[in-house]
């Protein structure tokens, strides 16, 4: 499988979770109202780049993965160091929470 730059880590998840719910290519794409024959095996391949931030959600809905693990692996392609951020933001808010106090 070829990738290109910014795709590897969407294109997985997109194919294996389409694999996961017995989805073809032609139903997944049906189910986005894509018209172009090819454009899921293009994604799935990385011969196509994924698209703009428009459509993000619809993806995720339509392939029933939560929203913000989709993002994250958009993220992890498109924009890595975003994503160092965003956990670092969980991480730090997690461990913020005072701690019960023992009197």
């Amino acid at each position: 499988m070829i990738h290109k730059k910014g795709t590897k880590q969407v294109a997985k998840l997109i194919k294996d979770r389409r694999e996961e719910l017995n989805y073809s290519r032609p139903m997944l794409q049906k189910k986005l109202g894509i018209e172009s024959p090819n454009f899921v095996g293009m994604i799935e391949t990385g011969a196509a780049k994924f698209p703009d931030t428009k459509v993000w959600v619809k993806w995720a809905d339509a392939l029933e993965i939560p929203r913000r693990t989709f993002l994250e692996a958009v993220i992890e392609d498109l924009h890595p160091e975003y994503l160092a951020h965003l956990r670092f933001k969980k991480e730090k808010k997690e461990t913020s929470e005072p701690t019960p106090s023992t009197e």
